[in-house]
């Protein structure tokens, strides 16, 4: 009677045996998922702390694809500074040099505008009408669309020659306006 038993209870207890064995592999796992988790995380945080420098070679790029005068092809762009197209392209979507490009191509704009006011100003000093417009046109206080606007009485602005005779025929009025009159 006792075999019986114990033939009957085999099953249950390697039922038994087959979870808790099943139970011991699945923690086995999720430790070493966690530690390789764990070592994920250590390698992503380092990532993200590693100071992002460029090396002299993407700094080459930058300069040669910034450059708003030349407008060199990528291939020459290789050539130059020694690495592939595909090479230039990943960095081209990197986030780092996409900063780095997008600054120096800021700093050389703001040069050059800062250069064509510099030239403008100097021709303004010097008397330039036609570079005192450009000025004004180009800080905002003057645009062409409102150079011939017909003021408030309707009438059409005047000439050149009829303003001035315009401005000899009022200083003429005025300068006889201070003599006594007889009367």
């Amino acid at each position: 009677m006792k075999a019986t038993k114990e033939k009957r209870s085999l099953p249950r207890f390697m039922r038994n045996a087959e979870k808790l064995e099943t139970n011991r592999l699945k923690r086995i796992q999720e430790a070493r998922d966690n530690r390789s988790m764990k070592n994920l995380m250590k390698l992503w945080a380092s990532e993200k702390l590693k100071v992002k420098t460029l090396t002299p070679e993407q700094r080459n790029a930058i300069n040669l694809l910034a450059d708003p005068i030349s407008e060199h092809s990528d291939r020459y762009i290789c050539a130059r500074i020694g690495v592939t197209v595909r090479t230039l392209a990943n960095w081209q979507n990197n986030l780092v040099f996409l900063r780095e490009l997008n600054k120096e191509v800021l700093k050389r704009r703001t040069f050059s505008l800062l250069g064509a006011y510099r030239n403008v100003n100097r021709q303004v000093r010097r008397g330039s009408m036609k570079d005192t417009w450009k000025y004004l046109e180009m800080i905002g206080e003057y645009s062409k669309k409102h150079e011939h606007k017909i003021d408030d009485t309707g009438e059409e602005p005047l000439g050149d020659d009829e303003l001035k005779a315009e401005v000899e025929e009022l200083t003429s009025q005025l300068a006889n306006s201070n003599v006594p009159s007889e009367n």
